[in-house]
C-alpha cells in the first residue's frame, strides 16, 4: 500500500516510535466505507529513515518499506 499524504485523510498521530517516527491513524481518501488503517506517513518518515521511503514512477506517490522502517 501507499503511504503518501497525498492519498489520505482523516490522520490522527497515535504515538511516536523510538526513533522518532510518527504512528497515526488514517483513512484511505478514496475508501467509500472509510475504514480507519494505523500506519506511517511518507513524507514524514523520508525525514527521519529516508532509505525507507520509495517513490512509484507510475502513480508519482510515495511508499514506505515498513521493515527498513523499524528495524
Amino acid at each position: 500500500m501507499f503511504s503518501d499524504a497525498r492519498l489520505k485523510t482523516a490522520i490522527k498521530k497515535l504515538i511516536t516510535a523510538t526513533n522518532g517516527v510518527e504512528i497515526v491513524e488514517f483513512e484511505y481518501k478514496n475508501d467509500p466505507i472509510h475504514r480507519k488503517f494505523v500506519g506511517v506517513i511518507a513524507q514524514q518518515v523520508r525525514k527521519i529513515v529516508p532509505e525507507s521511503v520509495r517513490y512509484d514512477k507510475a502513480t508519482g506517490f510515495l511508499m514506505v518499506d515498513y521493515s527498513r522502517v523499524f528495524s
